[in-house]
């Protein structure tokens, strides 16, 4: 009796088995898949610490006649951000930064005037947030947000090159470079994929 009972539950087991095999990864909750057929994971990387110094490229030309408050701007990093001689973010990741105020120069002589600020870069759908921007030996000024901005009016202001002017207003060209810092303590997370075969 024992014999039979164990040959009727192996073709019960089997047909369980190939039922469960069978259902598509995208219904089945404890196998998270992407559309490729990938079980998609995460895991946490390295950490950046707050004020972790970073090199970037304002990657088009901002102008106090030109452009308006609050209007965005491409950034680009120039060098990797490396920690520890690992590299955890690469260069070539874009970000953001945007007009904080911008003045046009007037009669009577005032030249024009113009703050800027980078916001963040963005990697891998993560934000890191930055502060401090810096040209040259200019001093960073807090402006109230999630990060400073140098200002640049009417000449070397805080030790800033007079390069930036041109006739009467301020001018910083595409293909500038400049410093900056993270603003907060960051966890890079990257995602893993483990193959998994299609049906």
């Amino acid at each position: 009796m024992q014999i039979n009972k164990v040959k009727l539950c192996l073709p019960l087991l089997l047909a369980t088995s190939t039922a469960l095999a069978q259902v598509p990864a995208a219904e089945n909750p404890a196998i998270p898949a992407t559309a490729a057929g990938q079980t998609q994971l995460t895991s946490t990387c390295c950490a950046i610490p707050a004020l972790t110094a970073v090199s970037i490229e304002i990657l088009s030309t901002v102008n106090s006649q030109a452009n308006k408050i609050g209007e965005k701007f491409a950034i680009r990093l120039k060098e990797p951000i490396s920690i520890n001689g690992q590299v955890i973010v690469p260069a070539g990741v874009t970000g953001s930064g945007d007009v904080v105020h911008a003045a046009k120069s007037r009669f009577g002589g005032k030249p024009g005037e113009l703050i800027i600020a980078v916001r963040y870069l963005e990697h891998q759908g993560q934000r890191i947030p930055l502060r401090s921007l810096k040209f040259g030996t200019g001093s960073g000024k807090d402006n109230g947000g999630t990060a400073q901005a140098i200002g640049i009016a009417g000449g070397a202001v805080g030790g800033l090159v007079s390069m930036f002017i041109t006739g009467g207003e301020v001018n910083v060209p595409a293909g500038t470079i400049a410093q900056a810092k993270t603003s907060t303590d960051v966890i890079i997370t990257q995602p893993e994929s483990k193959g998994t075969p299609t049906p």
